[in-house]
C-alpha cells in the first residue's frame, strides 16, 4: 500500500493551503500535484477573462517550487493534470478573441474560473465537433486549447478552454524531463468507455490513454514499470 498526498500546483499557501509540504513528502510515498484549476484566484481585474486551466509555464514553475524551494525529490512527486474543461460565457469579446468573464470572487480574489462551468473531456469534444464555431485553436502563450460557441440557452458566446491530447503530451514531457515518479490525472471517468460509443468518441479516449504511454521512467534498473495514477469522481 502506497499513502498519497493532493497538493495545489504550487507549494507557497495557493487557495490558502498553507502546508508543511517538506513533512507532507517525509510522511507520505508521494504527494499529487494537481496541476489544473490555477485560475482559482485572479487578483488583476484586467485579467479577469477566461483563459488555460493548466498553462504549460505556470505548471512548470509549481513543480521548481516543490523541488528548488522545499527541497523535495521529483522522485517524491506526481503529475496530475487535467481531464476536463472550463466552459465560460463570454460579457463580451474582441478581436482577438479575448472573452471577459463575470466577477465570481474566491478566497479574497476579486475573480476566478469560477465564473466557469466545468464539464468533463468527452463533453468538451463533443462540443468542439458538433458546436463550434470557431474550430480548434491554440494558445501559443499558456499552450492550452480553445474554442468558441453559441449557447442557444442564454445566447451569448462561449469560450471553452481545455486540454487534449497534444497539449498533454507536453505536460507528460514535463514529467520526464523532470524525472518525477510519475503521472495522473483527474480524473479517469471523463472519458467515453461505453460499448454504443461512435468511432470519433472511442478514438478521443485511446488517443487520451496513448498519450500517457509517452511518459516513462528514466531509471529503468530500479523501477521496470510506468506510474499512472488514477483519480475516481464517485460524488
Amino acid at each position: 500500500m502506497k499513502v498519497s498526498v493532493d497538493v495545489a500546483w504550487s507549494a507557497p499557501c495557493i487557495d490558502g493551503r498553507c502546508y508543511d509540504y517538506t513533512g507532507l513528502a517525509s510522511a507520505s510515498d508521494f504527494l499529487f500535484i494537481m496541476a489544473y484549476d490555477l485560475r482559482s484566484q485572479i487578483y488583476d481585474l484586467n485579467d479577469c477573462i477566461a483563459s488555460a486551466n493548466s498553462p504549460i509555464a505556470r505548471v512548470a514553475a509549481g513543480l521548481s517550487n516543490f523541488t528548488q524551494i522545499f527541497e523535495i525529490s521529483p522522485s517524491k512527486l506526481v503529475l496530475g493534470v487535467p481531464w476536463y474543461c472550463y466552459d465560460y460565457k463570454c460579457l463580451s469579446i474582441d478581436a482577438n478573441m479575448t472573452c471577459t468573464i463575470e466577477h465570481v470572487p474566491f478566497r479574497g480574489a476579486p475573480c476566478s474560473d469560477a465564473a466557469g462551468v466545468q464539464h468533463d473531456y468527452q463533453y468538451c469534444r463533443q462540443l468542439l465537433r458538433l458546436n463550434s464555431t470557431t474550430g480548434r485553436l491554440i494558445d501559443n502563450r499558456t499552450g492550452g486549447v480553445f474554442f468558441n460557441y453559441i449557447n442557444n440557452q442564454d445566447g451569448f458566446i462561449h469560450q471553452v478552454w481545455m486540454d487534449d491530447p497534444e497539449t498533454l503530451l507536453i505536460k507528460y514531457d514535463l514529467a520526464n524531463e523532470r524525472h518525477l515518479f510519475g503521472i495522473g490525472m483527474w480524473n479517469v471517468d471523463y472519458l467515453d468507455y461505453s460499448a454504443n460509443a461512435t468511432k470519433d468518441v472511442q478514438q478521443d479516449t485511446r488517443d487520451m490513454w496513448n498519450a500517457m504511454k509517452t511518459f516513462h521512467i528514466v531509471d529503468r534498473k530500479k523501477v521496470k514499470q510506468s506510474y499512472f495514477f488514477f483519480s475516481l469522481n464517485r460524488e
